[in-house]
């Protein structure tokens, strides 16, 4: 930084000449002071008066006295009287200067501060990384034990269904014109619904109840009334149905599969006729009654 001339330079010297003078004075004067004092208090061993100075001493010590005061009254004076003195734009500069090296030292403080705790948590994101990045290499592993897992359950469930699964074949179907009777294969159970009477709005089997419904009517298989393959009401069934060369229309739940494979035999032996009407799990039979005289029977 280049320093500036000014027109105090010189007044500056001055005043560091006379604030010297000035100290020295007052030096001179306290040590003289403390002389007189401890020359009038000091004692000889061996002697009882006190140590007495000559007059031209005292003379020349309240001398130096005199004028150490006089200069000292003078010096106060011009002190008094000097202008006060402004700080120079180097001494501004400077203060400036400084207060801002102070402030970039705080920022410089808080930054350093605030750098460790990002540096501790740095550490610690470093670490929590490093655990996923494990979990991570053993994410194939257990992607590929838990597809070996699918493929076994999915195996399996297959097998199950296969065993649960009734295979249920069907002959050729034919058309035909001849009147059909009703009959309800569900569980383990043959429910004879007979024919329907339009006159009362229900069919006539003894083991069924009939609901009028909106556009058809709910064939209810009645609360123990069924009868097994076996049966005698079902052979006799089977045998006045062949007679009144009608057909019989079969409703078969799921549940009733392995009942139609024991029933197929005996229609078969005795030649009646049959359609098959597969029904979903836990429904109703709703029968609509149309005008259509044709139907197709196995």
């Amino acid at each position: 930084m280049r320093r500036r001339q000014t027109q105090t330079d010189s007044f500056d010297l001055f005043l560091d000449t006379i604030c010297n003078t000035f100290g020295g004075i007052i030096f001179l004067a306290i040590l003289v002071a403390i002389l007189i004092q401890t020359r009038s208090v000091l004692h000889q061993p061996e002697q009882k008066d006190q140590t007495t100075h000559t007059r031209q001493e005292v003379r020349e010590l309240q001398t130096r006295l005199r004028a150490a005061e006089s200069s000292a009254q003078r010096l106060t004076l011009e002190l008094e009287s000097m202008p006060e003195v402004n700080p120079n734009d180097d001494f501004r500069e400077y203060s400036e200067t400084k207060n801002e090296l102070a402030e970039i030292d705080q920022n410089i403080q808080k930054i350093m501060a605030e750098s460790k705790t990002k540096s501790k948590e740095l550490e610690a994101m470093i670490a929590a990384n490093e655990t996923l990045e494990e979990d991570n290499q053993k994410v194939p592993e257990r992607l590929k034990s838990l597809t070996e897992l699918v493929k076994n359950e999915e195996s399996a469930v297959s097998d199950i269904i296969n065993t649960r699964q009734t295979t249920l074949k069907l002959p050729r179907e034919k058309e035909s014109s001849a009147r059909s009777t009703l009959a309800l294969l569900n569980g383990d159970l043959l429910y004879i619904a007979g024919e329907f009477n339009g006159s009362r709005d229900e069919f006539d089997g003894p083991h069924i109840d009939t609901k009028k419904t909106l556009g058809g009517f709910r064939v209810i298989p009645g609360a123990g009334k069924g009868v097994d393959a076996d049966n005698s009401e079902t052979v006799s069934f089977l045998s006045r149905t062949v007679r009144q060369g009608q057909i019989v229309t079969l409703a078969v739940w799921p549940d009733s599969f392995g009942l139609f494979g024991e029933l197929k035999p005996k229609l078969l032996k005795s030649g009646l006729r049959y359609q098959i009407w597969i029904q979903s799990p836990n429904t109703d039979l709703v029968v609509s009654i149309g005008s259509s005289t044709s139907s197709r029977a196995q």
